[in-house]
């Protein structure tokens, strides 16, 4: 994890953001096989779902956007946090939650599938310490 924060930013979403949030999106999305099939293969839209939330991405600046997360603030509800795959199990997870202490009061709340087994182990792992 050290070695991502020598390269990774923080920082709040801007517009030119926008084409590389909803690309890590589609591709988590469609490939999400927890998830029904008319969903993985359906039209996907990020700035729809994610409509009224504050969102902060993770950039490199090299490679761009790698991973994002959407809170809804008025009930501090983490509704989505995404990591491109190529940059998935290196932290960056970590760091996009706790990037929320400077800014979103505690408690956190975030629902998430057991089905999603990836994401339930990891907020598993990390709910002791961050949630």
């Amino acid at each position: 994890m050290s070695k991502l924060r020598d390269f990774m930013q923080i920082r709040l979403a801007q517009s030119q953001d926008r084409i590389d949030v909803d690309q890590i999106y589609r591709e988590i999305i469609s490939s999400a096989t927890w998830l029904p099939k008319s969903v993985r293969s359906g039209p996907v839209s990020f700035a729809t779902d994610s409509e009224g939330e504050v969102v902060h991405v993770a950039v490199d600046e090299t490679t761009g956007v790698q991973g994002f997360i959407s809170v809804w603030q008025p009930e501090s509800f983490v509704h989505h946090l995404y990591v491109a795959p190529g940059f998935q199990q290196q932290g960056l997870g970590t760091m996009l939650l706790q990037s929320l202490d400077t800014w979103l009061p505690r408690p956190w709340r975030l629902k998430c599938t057991q089905a999603n087994e990836a994401a339930f182990t990891f907020y598993t792992n990390v709910a002791g310490t961050l949630l």
